[in-house]
């Protein structure tokens, strides 16, 4: 059965995942950790006596601060989403595309092997009944034309 040649080189996949993160405090932490550290999910109860303890003036400050995290955050996050969105598109299709191959190359090595056994068939004679009877040492029967 002649084998077909398997192309794998259209198609990488990584060896592993990235980490993905638990859970949305986990994703929030990392991310706010980058842009405004104050913020984190562990520091978020204490804001409240940081803002009593520092007087109206500064807590305005810290709070213009705080909105400015934000806005950043969430700048990241959409970013963050769409780019995901793109790596898991492409992924997912790298992926039917690597099947496809797979299975085409299955269909291909079958294909091969059934015309071998068709070659083979053709190049048997088929007998003629007579030529079966003849082998089975009994006569003809007369009423076979």
């Amino acid at each position: 059965m002649p084998q077909t040649q398997k192309d794998d080189s259209a198609v990488s996949f990584p060896q592993q995942m990235p980490p993905l993160p638990a859970d949305g405090t986990e994703l929030y932490d990392s991310i706010m950790q980058m842009v405004e550290p104050e913020l984190v999910s562990a520091e978020l109860p204490k804001i409240h006596e940081r803002f009593v303890a520092e007087g109206p003036e500064r807590a305005k400050a810290h709070a213009k601060r705080y909105m400015e995290a934000f806005r950043k955050f969430n700048q990241i996050i959409e970013q963050s989403e769409q780019t995901m969105h793109e790596g898991v598109r492409v992924f997912t299709h790298s992926a039917y595309a690597s099947l496809e191959q797979t299975a085409n190359a299955i269909d291909t090595d079958k294909l091969a092997e059934l015309e071998e056994t068709f070659a083979a068939k053709k190049q048997m004679k088929q007998k003629t009944p007579e030529e079966i009877m003849e082998e089975a040492g009994a006569p003809p029967d007369p009423n076979i034309t």
